[in-house]
C-alpha cells in the first residue's frame, strides 16, 4: 500500500476550486472522487472513496475533504471519516467542508418574503425559484444537471445573489452554463473579475442534427448531462452543518473537534484553500469543521 506522505485534498466535482488551488501548497496531492464513467479534471488522481483510501496507516499530515460528505449516506460518511483517521499521522488534522445548507434556507426565506411583498416583480420570483432549486434540486434530480441546468439556461439569475449563495462558484456556473469557455470562466472567477454572461448560440440545423444523433443507436460516449445521477454520485443525499460535522468527527474518534470559518484552521501553514487567491472571496459557501487524530 503506497504512503500518502503529502497532505491530501479530496473533492468530488468542483472545477473552479481545483483550478484555483491545485498548485497553492508545495507537495499537495489532489484526489478527485469520480466514477470511471465521468471525465476527470486534468492534473488530479481518481479515487473511489467507497473502497477506502489507498494509503498506509499514519502516512499523511492532514486531509481536507472538500464537499464530499453530502454525496455519501450516513453509513458511508462515517466509514470515510474513520478511514481518514486511519491514514492520518498522530496529531494530524482532518478538515471537512460541506455546502452551507442552513445558509441556503435562510436566503430562500428572505427572498420568499421579498417576493410576497412584490408579487409583480419578475426578478423577485426568479430569485425565489433559483434558491428553491439550490436547496432541493440536487437532492431529487434524476439526470445530471437536473432542473437547475434548464433554469440557468433560460432565466436571468442575479449574479450578486448567486455570489451570496455560492461564493465565486455561483457566477462561475452562470458563465459556464451560458456557453462561456470553461477555462475562461474559471480564470475570471478565480481572479474575482465579473464577466457578463452570454447565452450560447446554436443554429436550428445544428440543434436538429444533435437531436437526431442523440436518438441513433450507435455506441457513443454520453455527455455529462445525460448521465444518471446514480452513476455520477451527483446527488446530495445528506445535509450537514457545523454542529453535525463536529458531532460526527467526535464519533469517528477525533479530538479537539471544532467548527471553523474558511479563513481559520489548525493546520500549519494553512493555504486558505477555501478562498480565492486574488480576490480573497470565498470560492464556495461552506460549513467547516476540523478534528485531530489522537
Amino acid at each position: 500500500m503506497p504512503s500518502a506522505a503529502s497532505p491530501l485534498i479530496i473533492y468530488r466535482d468542483d472545477g473552479l476550486w481545483a483550478t484555483a488551488n491545485r498548485d497553492r501548497f508545495e507537495g499537495l496531492r489532489v484526489l478527485q472522487w469520480r466514477p470511471s464513467i465521468v471525465p476527470m479534471d486534468p492534473g488530479v488522481d481518481r479515487i473511489d472513496l467507497l473502497e477506502g483510501l489507498p494509503f498506509a496507516d499514519g502516512s499523511t499530515p492532514w486531509i481536507h475533504a472538500f464537499h464530499v460528505l453530502e454525496h455519501l449516506d450516513l453509513h458511508e460518511a462515517r466509514a470515510f471519516l474513520v478511514e481518514c483517521r486511519r491514514v492520518l499521522r498522530p496529531g494530524g488534522r482532518l478538515r471537512v467542508s460541506t455546502p452551507e445548507f442552513a445558509g441556503h434556507l435562510r436566503r430562500y426565506l428572505e427572498c420568499l418574503e421579498r417576493a410576497r411583498r412584490r408579487p409583480d416583480d419578475p426578478q423577485a420570483l426568479t430569485d425565489v425559484e433559483y434558491l428553491r432549486l439550490l436547496v432541493l434540486d440536487q437532492r431529487v434530480r434524476r439526470r445530471s444537471g437536473g432542473r437547475m441546468l434548464a433554469f440557468l439556461r433560460t432565466r436571468e439569475v442575479d449574479r450578486e445573489l448567486a455570489t451570496r449563495a455560492l461564493g465565486l462558484t455561483g457566477p462561475f456556473l452562470l458563465d459556464l452554463v451560458r456557453g462561456r469557455d470553461a477555462s475562461s470562466a474559471s480564470a475570471n472567477a478565480a481572479s474575482g473579475d465579473a464577466v457578463a454572461a452570454r447565452p450560447p448560440r446554436r443554429s436550428l440545423p445544428s440543434r436538429v442534427i444533435g437531436a437526431i444523433r442523440r436518438r441513433l443507436p450507435w455506441p457513443r460516449s454520453r455527455p455529462w448531462w445525460a448521465l444518471d445521477c446514480r452513476e455520477t454520485r451527483e446527488l446530495e443525499i445528506t445535509n450537514w452543518d457545523d454542529v453535525s460535522l463536529v458531532r460526527e468527527l467526535n464519533g469517528a474518534g477525533f479530538e479537539s473537534c471544532v467548527a471553523m470559518s474558511d479563513a481559520e484552521s489548525g493546520i500549519e501553514r494553512w493555504p486558505d484553500l477555501d478562498r480565492c487567491p486574488r480576490s480573497g472571496s470565498s470560492l464556495e459557501r461552506s460549513s467547516i469543521a476540523e478534528g485531530v487524530r489522537p
